[in-house]
């Protein structure tokens, strides 16, 4: 059996653990910061498999709280899981998650980067097509960020290096080095 495979079948029976855990306890005694904290901690950590295991039980606390906003972040931190773990299509489904809730509290800057997130799964698939399309998404979201938004048209021109189309390429980099060298002036 693969690692691959390892991890994903460790991590389906550790969510489902806590998922269990969390319906016979709900009234928990540790706050839902302190798992999602925990879970933060584990994750620069690269303890992928427990940090998950501890965003998952934030989650249920914030869905039975219904936050929506700490449950759109959760699942963009789980989504980050998925894509570290070259788990893409888990990764995106987890950022579809994430927009859902997203959309709904009118997160912008969550927005911003969820949809670069998904554009970064689809490029890390070969998919460039759709990688794009997700990019040019997050671009609407990071106009009024500069940074993040120097950081997605770069992610844009990359993607189109990479398939081969080097006009567009040069395009991007030069929009995004324009910018950051505004940002440097100031």
């Amino acid at each position: 059996m693969s690692p691959k495979v390892k991890f994903k079948m460790i991590n389906i029976n550790a969510t489902f653990l806590i998922l269990c855990l969390g319906l016979l306890f709900p009234q928990s005694l540790i706050t839902n910061n302190t798992y999602y904290n925990k879970a933060d901690s584990l994750n620069e950590q690269k303890e992928y498999l427990q940090a998950d295991a501890m965003y998952q039980r934030a989650l249920i606390e914030f869905l039975n709280n219904k936050d929506e906003h700490a449950v759109a972040w959760t699942y963009n931190k789980l989504g980050g899981i998925s894509l570290d773990t070259e788990q893409f299509d888990l990764a995106i489904e987890r950022y579809n998650k994430s927009l859902k809730y997203s959309v709904s509290i009118t997160d912008s800057i969550l927005l911003g980067k969820t949809y670069n997130n998904i554009g970064l799964c689809y490029y890390k698939k070969y998919n460039f097509d759709s990688a794009i399309a997700y990019y040019d998404s997050s671009t609407v979201y990071r106009k009024s960020r500069p940074y993040s938004y120097t950081m997605t048209l770069n992610n844009i021109g990359t993607t189109y290096e990479l398939s081969g189309d080097y006009s567009y390429a040069i395009k991007y980099y030069n929009k995004s080095l324009i910018i950051r060298r505004k940002l440097k002036e100031k």
